[in-house]
């Protein structure tokens, strides 16, 4: 429950609500249903639970409330109904017993009891319930399944059932091994047969799923809703149509929130509320369960819902378990010899004591991990029954001595199977102390019984001994497939085998670098392929149950109906690794492991299709193993239901012998005498034992802290040590390599070489990874003292100066045409000084910023900087090499990757983040990659940095990559066949004598994605989250090689700053610009000593990364540019101003001799002016006399411009009223065009009013005319006097093609050169109003209509211009004489 926002409190008003008074509502109630003696009794009632509140345990589950009373009373009142003469006090004391003796722990059972008699002094014990006919019904079904009527247990099914008659809600609670499964099972088919109803049970685990999943969601793009799993179960059997009934089972952990859910169904309202508004009631023919281990995140209003019943780990405990196993031998003297064994070894069992076996582990031994002691006899049993039952050891049943022999064996590996090396000890001295009969075999000292194994062929007692091991003879190793057997991982391997075979899930618990997941790969790379498929999930924090799910679905095809099994009717193993890391939610659970849960124990998972909802989907033909690391130090357990599914046995840290026999094999079989002397030979015999002294001391010295939480030192190190050895080639150690042969090597030798070879992987594993700088000092001296110690002085001569492993000294093969014929061999070879690699190093640089000028780096290879690229080079050119690469930000992790990649000639990938880039974003990207690198087999490098992890899903994708080299559903099986296709004749020429088949195909795709996909992850050791991630997906930092940068020393500091401002144009001598570049150094490691000061005085963390010191100079370089422009522009002002001055001065002088020279000529001319005012005296009474005369022509002037004015005025209103005439005859000419000419140019004799209308143009343009002839003409239909035309002369006119602009320009300047003779010859037309008219002009043609109107207009005009031009003449005239 939490309190409500403050904002919303104040919207209500609140009441509070008193504690009831229970003695009162106890007192009516129990009057009520009938009992005279209520006073009485309610007080005792009362006190009852007044007491138990205060006096029994607090557990979660316990509910001493109003519900539970009301509910006690309640029985209580059927109980006196039935029983109406019965003593009350009986009746109350059986009812309140019987009501909540159940879900007591066994602790308080006795507790609870005895306050009831404390209460009822007078009354005894009551009888317990008694139900003979389900109790027989009860034995036979016990009976049946090979089971043991243990009367504790029969209790609480006796419980269970009683609950079943008053709740439909119903808890079984306790922890696992206790025998709740077989409590539903056993009380089903019970019922079944007792009611003659069938029953059904419908099991879920609600903590498998996410809660939409469960009850349902709604779509929040579409709106649609899809139905839950349990809400489809839920309507699916609640329905009276049903012929049976139905126990809805939800079989997992319970927390606050899918279970509040169900309240409504757990209360009187029995209905399921939905999100969508749906309700669906539940029927009497349902009833809803729980199976869990713990109520402990339950809330009150739940446990008050529900009926419980408590099954205590000791209500059945381990000696049940065994001794039904025991009876389902079928020889009854085999049983007696069993019982026997069983009562020697493991002794008896009682409520308060487990047996002097489980005894003595408990008290005097140390478990890797809890499991209860019903899981390990369970896994005994099993043990035993894989190494007794089968053909091949039939004779061993009638073997005393052999089967106890086993006996022994199975209760080690089993009952003893967590312990550790030390422990392991105990138990087998306690063993040898009750071995009366010498039944353990003999063994040395340090040695134990686990060592020894019985042969299943004699019965004795031997000694484990691992398969003899050849190393192949190939040039090149495959160091990642090269698994080589030892002790621990033959007996480990054959305890799987033996409970593989029956069909057993096992689970290999081990501290890191023990072997557990190279011994279960080595077991499932000896599977028939053609019976047995694998798969191997690698589980991080952020795998969900929903990843885990799909992971398993995309390897199985469809068999029928809901049954879904591997392809091809084979079997599949699916091997777990890392099985606890997946996160521990709220509320305790591991979700995914909930599911992994289920598909174990129910053999299958739930549709999460939508059409298919509610549907169990069955997976056949499916097997179990499983990983993880010791649950201590933050790591994860797994959950005690889960591990009851599991075989479990803890492997231990090899000796000391399994490590020499591991990689002394290697050796032996790389270094052979044939091509290696005496000396070299003897350096390799003691390689192991110096690395593995180097690896203890590092162990013991070295210990992880909060801040150097990866200071672990495994298998897995030293693995890598010898692979780099190994990785060399057989010529660099014999003959030196390319620098030997220019003689640039000193003392080289074989043996040297081999030496300094193995003190260069040892730094490149152990120390590299150092944090600090005192830390690589402790290595130097270890390693010192070590290599001096085994190899004496051999180990300063070879080690006196460190060696540089390269592989980029050789140079691509060109013919004389520079035509590429071969590229540069990568040989892993002694690089020499780093001076001579730095040369190497700067020029494949200047390459690369030559390809790349966009993406120029501007590197400086000081020595730190150069030793990380060479590092970062190596891990690129080893098979699976990846890299883990630590330092603040600056540090040159990213660009020395990209000059790295460049060298070897890898393609260099990196994200580009989008706001849209999510995990299918990433999983394109990753596909790229894939093909890349698996299908291409090129080498490729995948640059990630802890800036682009948007979403910690990325890492739980980039750690599967790293761990196992598979992402589930990356590529559509057909896309992965055309892949593998394409690998086909690689994969005959790299695997020999392995089936071509499409498995060992797709094994070979992911090999060569892992052996050539380098991941280089970039971290920053100052972000918070770093140890966070480390820890929750562990293959971050066990699979790659750790590289941590430490700060950078003064010698860098000063290179970077000699790289970025020598060739920076200063101002400055080369001094000081010298100086100027030691001092930035200085000043950056002086700011960092003082960060260190503050926090050893302040415990405050302040940075100063070189990431800030590459800003320094770089603002530096800014501001210096700035400052200098900005005083050059001040100095210039400057040398301006003093140059004005300079220039100022001499003018001045100059202008003095002027000035003296113009100061004769002021006064000379000062004479001439007074002369001249007299003279202007004089002429000034002449001018006045002038002026008066032109005022008088002014004025005249004046009055004539008034009247040009209005004569102005009045011949512009006598030319606009002429105006129109033009207007009317240009908008004539404008509509007749060149068409309507042509069309009157075609006719041989047009009509009169075309003719009269030419004749007029003609008269206009003063053309000649036809002498004048007498005729008549035709208008309209009438017929008048006229005289003949000129329409000859009219043709001619019109054939000219400028015809209408000839008209257009004589109606826009020629009209006003019309005379009064034209004008007289046009009236004879124009004049004829009675057929020279337009309308008529237009029944003939359009142009003759123009044409007339235009001819009219201007005849117009020039009556009006006659008028406004001699008007005109005159104002010209006038205004010529007023100007």
């Amino acid at each position: 429950r939490q309190e409500l926002p403050e904002n919303l409190k104040a919207l209500f008003r609140g009441v509070a609500m008193m504690v009831p008074d229970f003695q009162i509502i106890k007192k009516v109630k129990m009057c009520s249903v009938g009992y005279k003696d209520f006073d009485l009794l309610s007080a005792k009632f009362f006190s009852l639970y007044a007491t138990c509140k205060e006096q029994l345990s607090n557990q979660r589950h316990y509910d001493w409330g109003l519900r539970n009373i009301l509910s006690v009373l309640r029985t209580m009142g059927t109980t006196k109904r039935e029983n109406e003469t019965t003593n009350e006090a009986l009746l109350v004391y059986r009812t309140v017993r019987d009501m909540n003796l159940s879900k007591l722990v066994a602790q308080d059972v006795q507790l609870f009891l005895s306050l009831l008699a404390d209460l009822f002094p007078d009354e005894s014990s009551p009888p317990k319930g008694h139900y003979p006919k389900e109790e027989a019904i009860l034995k036979n079904v016990v009976k049946r399944h090979q089971l043991m009527y243990h009367d504790s247990w029969v209790l609480k099914v006796k419980q269970f059932y009683e609950t079943t008659k008053v709740r439909h809600g119903i808890m079984l609670v306790g922890p696992s091994g206790g025998g709740k499964s077989c409590i539903f099972k056993c009380l089903k088919e019970t019922l079944q047969e007792s009611d003659g109803i069938q029953y059904k049970d419908v099991r879920f685990n609600p903590k498998s799923i996410r809660s939409q999943e469960m009850y349902g969601e709604t779509d929040p793009m579409s709106g649609e809703w899809t139905t839950g799993i349990f809400a489809a179960i839920w309507a699916k059997y609640n329905s009276r149509n049903n012929a049976f009934n139905t126990w809805i089972i939800a079989d997992g952990p319970v927390d606050a929130i899918w279970i509040e859910d169900l309240n409504t169904v757990l209360d009187d309202n029995k209905i399921l509320t939905l999100a969508n508004g749906d309700r669906i009631p539940m029927t009497d023919n349902v009833k809803i369960m729980f199976e869990v281990e713990t109520l402990v995140n339950a809330s009150p209003a739940t446990v008050s819902r529900a009926g419980i019943i408590y099954v205590s780990d000791t209500d059945l405990d381990w000696e049940p378990v065994l001794k039904a196993w025991v009876l389902k031998r079928a020889d009854p003297g085999y049983q007696a010899l069993l019982e026997t064994f069983i009562d020697r070894w493991i002794g008896k069992c009682t409520r308060v004591d487990p047996g002097p076996c489980f005894e003595f582990l408990q008290r005097n031994t140390a478990e890797v991990m809890r499991e209860g002691r019903v899981g390990r006899i369970s896994s005994f049993t099993q043990l035993f029954e894989g190494l007794t039952e089968g053909q091949e050891t039939s004779f061993i049943v009638n073997n005393e001595k052999a089967l106890e022999r086993i006996f022994v064996y199975c209760l080690c590996w089993s009952v003893g199977a967590l312990l550790e090396a030390d422990d392991r000890s105990k138990f087998d001295r306690w063993l040898r102390d009750r071995d009366k009969s010498e039944v353990l075999p003999q063994v040395k000292q340090s040695e134990t019984i686990y060592e020894f194994c019985v042969n299943s062929s004699t019965g004795e007692w031997e000694k484990w001994k691992p398969p003899k091991w050849t190393c192949p003879e190939s040039d090149k190793l495959d160091f990642s497939n090269l698994l080589v057997p030892t002790m621990d991982s033959t007996r480990a391997k054959y305890i799987i085998q033996t409970i593989h075979r029956q069909k057993g899930p096992v689970l290999v618990v081990g501290a890191e670098g023990t072997a557990k997941t190279s011994t279960q790969v080595m077991f499932l790379a000896e599977q028939d392929p053609n019976e047995m498929l694998t798969k191997r999930i690698n589980f991080s924090s952020a795998t969900t149950p929903g990843m885990a799910q799909y992971a398993i679905e995309a390897e199985l095809d469809k068999r029928g109906g809901k049954n879904y099994g591997p392809p091809n009717g084979k079997k599949m193993t699916i091997f777990f690794d890392d099985i606890s890391m997946p996160e521990v939610n709220t509320w305790g659970d591991q979700t995914t492991l909930e599911l992994v849960r289920l598909v174990i124990e129910h053999g299958g998972v739930y549709f999460l299709d939508k059409d298919k909802r509610g549907d169990f989907k069955t997976c056949e033909d499916l097997q179990y193993l499983a990983a993880m690391q010791h649950p201590v130090g933050g790591k994860n357990d797994i959950p005690n239901r889960l591990k009851r599914n599991f075989f479990i046995f803890n492997l231990v840290l090899p000796s000391i012998t399994s490590i020499n026999d591991i990689y002394g094999q290697m050796l032996v079989g790389r270094f052979t005498p044939n091509d290696f002397d005496d000396a070299t030979l003897d350096v390799v015999g003691k390689l192991t034992e110096s690395t593995i002294r180097l690896w203890r001391s590092m162990k013991s010295k070295m210990l992880p802290t909060p801040a150097k939480f990866h200071y672990v030192y495994n298998m897995r190190d030293l693995s890598r040590i010898f692979q780099g050895i190994l990785f060399t080639p057989k010529e660099s150690i014999i003959e030196g390599g390319l620098r030997a042969k220019e003689g640039k090597l000193d003392n080289f030798s074989p043996p040297n070489m081999m030496l300094g070879l193995w003190r260069h992987e040892c730094d490149r594993v152990f120390c590299d990874k150092l944090t600090t700088a005192r830390d690589k000092e402790g290595y130097d001296g270890l390693i010192s003292e070590i290599g001096q110690d085994v190899f004496a002085d051999a180990y300063d001569t070879a080690c006196s100066s460190p060696k540089y492993m390269v592989s980029f000294l050789r140079d691509d093969i060109y013919d004389e045409d520079e035509i590429l014929i071969d590229e540069a061999p990568k040989i892993y070879e002694d690089g020499g000084s780093l001076d001579m690699i730095r040369d190497r190093a700067l020029m494949f640089l200047d390459k690369y910023n030559e390809e790349n000028p966009s993406k120029k780096m501007e590197l400086v290879l000081f020595e730190d900087a150069l030793k990380h690229m060479l590092r970062i080079n190596r891990l690129i050119e080893m098979p699976r090499g990846s890299g883990l690469l630590v330092g603040v930000g600056g540090s040159g992790k990213q660009s020395l990757t990209r000059l790295a990649a460049y060298i070897s000639k890898a393609m260099c990938f990196q994200i580009t983040l989008t706001k849209q880039y999510n995990r299918s974003s990433l999983l394109d990207d990753i596909r790229i990659l894939y093909k890349s690198a698996g299908h291409k087999r090129q080498p490729t490098v995948f640059l990630f940095t802890e800036s682009e992890i948007k979403d910690e899903v990325f890492l739980e994708t980039i750690n599967s990559i790293l761990s196992t080299g598979e992402v589930p559903g990356l590529f559509a099986k057909d896309e992965m066949m055309a892949m593998t296709a394409d690998l086909h004749n690689d994969f005959i020429r790299d695997r020999l004598g392995k089936e071509e088949t499409q498995a060992n195909l797709k094994q070979y795709f992911t090999d060569c994605v892992r052996d050539n996909l380098h991941i280089m992850l970039c971290m920053s050791p100052l972000n918070p989250k770093f140890p966070v991630r480390a820890r929750k997906f562990p293959g971050l930092v066990s699979s790659p090689t750790i590289d941590w940068f430490l700060p950078w020393p003064e010698e860098a500091l000063v290179s970077v700053s000699h790289g970025f401002i020598n060739d920076f144009p200063l101002d400055c001598s080369d001094n000081v610009k010298s100086s100027l570049i030691t001092h930035m150094g200085r000043v950056h490691k002086m700011v960092s000593d003082v960060c260190d000061e503050y926090f050893n005085s302040m415990r405050r963390k302040v940075y100063q990364t070189p990431k800030s010191y590459l800003s320094f100079i770089a603002a530096y370089k800014s501001m210096y540019n700035e400052k200098l422009s900005a005083l050059k522009e001040k100095e210039g002002r400057v040398r301006l101003g003093l140059e004005k001055l300079e220039q100022g001065a001499k003018d001045v002088e100059k202008l003095k001799s002027v000035l003296a020279d113009e100061q004769v000529k002021l006064e000379q001319t000062s004479r001439k002016v007074n002369d001249m005012l007299e003279t202007v005296n004089m002429s000034k009474a002449e001018a006045k006399i002038e002026e008066e005369r032109v005022e008088a022509i002014k004025k005249k002037c004046e009055s004539d411009a008034v009247r040009i004015q209005k004569d102005k005025e009045s011949c512009e209103a006598d030319l606009a009223a002429a105006q129109p005439h033009v207007d009317k005859a240009n908008k004539a000419i404008k509509e007749v065009k060149e068409g309507h000419i042509s069309e009157i140019k075609k006719l041989a004799n047009p009509s009169d009013i075309i003719k009269l209308v030419f004749d007029c143009v003609l008269i206009l343009f003063q053309l000649p005319l036809t002498p004048v002839n007498p005729t008549k003409i035709t208008v309209d239909k009438q017929e008048y006097d006229w005289f003949e035309a000129s329409f000859k002369q009219a043709q001619q006119l019109m054939s000219a093609q400028s015809f209408l602009k000839d008209v257009t320009i004589f109606g826009a300047s020629g009209k006003d050169f019309m005379n009064d003779e034209s004008i007289e010859f046009l009236s004879v037309y124009v004049d004829r109003k009675d057929f020279f008219d337009p309308s008529k002009a237009k029944k003939a043609s359009i142009a003759a209509e123009g044409l007339c109107t235009y001819v009219g207009a201007m005849k117009a005009y020039h009556g009006a211009s006659k008028i406004v031009k001699p008007k005109l003449v005159a104002v010209e005239v006038a205004e010529e004489r007023q100007k």
